[in-house]
């Protein structure tokens, strides 16, 4: 029987290759494209290999070797949303560069996820992103293991203190409100310079409208956190910093930096201007001034613990936290009332009580219960465009979701795969509900969603964030009136980000001055 199956196939690649011989270039090349179609349907059914029996299965995969890397790497919410059809919600398994990465998606699973920091810690991904991102050097007598753990000790030997927790407090209470009220004093001035410029009847001006709100929150919220000394100084910073942050994707991937020369170039200036802005001496007092003690958080014991430019490129860090929602939540918003039939009014007429003085009522404009229709858009567009992972990484074995998550590996907890679930917000889960969350103000950060993430990382600006984006947009839509020329612009999903996902393409806006009236 041996001989004969021999023979057999010795006569069967006689047969494919007399074909192939006898076939056409373009016969040839559609029999090697089918050939490869055929082979990688067989390798999806050979069971992955390096598997205990009760791990999160894995997807399926077409390549051998590269796994998930290269679908991941061009669209990750597609891939996603793909695994997300034959699992639901259970935890599943994906190989990305070789590794295991464990995908938690059930929000009650997250939860479990965010509680669990012994055995899934978020520190090496921390100090590896602030390696990667910002070129943050490890220093003689403390690693950026420590500092993102809060066990840094200072060379007297008093204990440096956690520095999240410190941001936290700087960022509540009295500090919040003084840092709301500048921000929407510069608010309140960037409005009146564009109304200015609007000043004679019927004029109007064409902006790109993600850029034109980015800049103007953007900016208004670094002068109030950081002084207006640091961009009056460097008038290149605010561009270099986009430039610099729109590139960051490809430094996560770890492009060759001749591909990303002009963002490396952008992240060097922006450290250099911190340099300056940290230092000691009368140039640096006179950067900071008028600066929140936000901005100054760690300044005397990280000059201390760490050479200045390091210490700049930490707070280059924190500066792009600080930015990373925002800027770019506030235009959706906008986009979303105006072009949702019905929607401008109703909400130019729940904040009009807000602007009955000179100055708008912050209280009654970022309270859920006097503009709750305000609330619930927002907390709608956070659910449709921010994209956080939540990475960690498995120190010790650990049950989720019916599975045992194997030390070594890693785990990603995409909050827009149960944001956009069905399972979690039925039938209408793809849909924009303006009114989602008016019976429920609290889900946007509670089990159903995590915008702003959780557990000992919750995001210490978050209440900034939401003050900030809720007035802005309030602000704009009861100043001028926003017409988009294009209709709504296409998410840009395939570029990873570390936050909101942004338009494609320019967004295309005419902005005409509205006749202010008191109730």
């Amino acid at each position: 029987m041996a001989f004969s199956s021999i023979v057999d196939a010795k006569g069967l690649f006689e047969n494919v290759e007399g074909l192939w011989g006898n076939s056409s270039p373009v016969q040839q090349l559609a029999l090697s494209i089918l050939t490869i179609l055929v082979a990688s349907r067989l390798w999806q059914l050979v069971p992955a290999t390096g598997f205990k029996s009760d791990e999160p299965p894995c997807y399926p995969y077409y390549v051998p070797f590269l796994g998930h890397t290269i679908p991941f790497a061009m669209n990750a919410n597609k891939v996603f949303r793909a695994a997300g059809k034959l699992f639901g919600l259970k935890p599943y398994t994906l190989m990305i560069a070789g590794e295991k990465h464990y995908i938690i998606t059930d929000p009650q699973d997250v939860s479990s996820v965010l509680k669990n920091s012994e055995a899934l810690t978020f520190t090496n991904f921390a100090a590896n992103h602030m390696r990667d991102f910002y070129t943050i050097p490890d220093t003689p007598g403390t690693t950026l293991e420590e500092i993102v753990e809060g066990t840094t000790v200072m060379p007297d030997g008093t204990p440096l203190g956690n520095t999240h927790q410190l941001l936290a407090s700087l960022l509540s209470g009295k500090n919040l409100e003084d840092l709301v009220r500048n921000t929407i004093l510069d608010f309140e001035r960037s409005f009146d310079e564009v109304q200015n410029k609007l000043s004679k009847e019927g004029s109007a001006i064409e902006v790109d409208f993600s850029v034109w709100v980015r800049d103007g929150i953007g900016r208004a919220a670094t002068n109030a956190a950081y002084g207006p000394e640091l961009l009056k100084t460097f008038p290149g910073f605010w561009e270099a910093y986009w430039k610099w942050h729109e590139a960051t994707w490809k430094m996560l991937y770890k492009f060759p930096s001749f591909l990303v020369k002009e963002a490396f170039a952008a992240r060097e200036e922006l450290v250099e201007a911190f340099m300056a802005y940290l230092a000691d001496g009368p140039e640096g007092d006179r950067l900071r001034r008028g600066g929140h003690p936000f901005s100054v958080a760690r300044r005397d014991e990280y000059n201390i613990l760490f050479p200045l430019e390091t210490h700049a490129r930490i707070d280059l860090s924190l500066f792009q936290a600080f930015h990373i929602n925002s800027t770019v939540i506030a235009s959706w918003v906008i986009l979303r009332i105006v072009l949702t039939p019905g929607l401008l009014s109703r909400i130019r007429e729940e904040v009009a009580p807000a602007y009955s003085s000179d100055k708008p009522d912050v209280d009654y404009i970022s309270s859920h219960q006097t503009c709750p229709l305000l609330h619930s858009v927002l907390c709608e567009c956070l659910r449709h465009y921010v994209a956080p992972m939540a990475p960690r990484h498995v120190v010790q074995p650990i049950r989720i979701g019916g599975y045992t998550l194997q030390p070594g590996n890693k785990l990603l907890c995409p909050a827009r795969a149960s944001m956009m679930s069905e399972q979690v917000w039925g039938d209408t889960a793809s849909e924009f509900v303006p009114e989602r969350f008016l019976d429920k103000p609290m889900d946007f950060n509670g089990r159903m969603m995590r915008p702003f993430g959780g557990g000992l990382h919750l995001c210490p600006g978050k209440q900034f964030a939401m003050i900030e984006t809720k007035v802005y947009v309030a602000s704009v839509l009861t100043r001028f009136n926003v017409e988009f020329l294009d209709g709504m612009p296409k998410m840009d999903e395939a570029s990873p980000t570390l936050g909101t996902m942004g338009a494609l393409g320019v967004t295309s806006a005419i902005i005409t001055r509205r006749q202010l009236c008191r109730p």
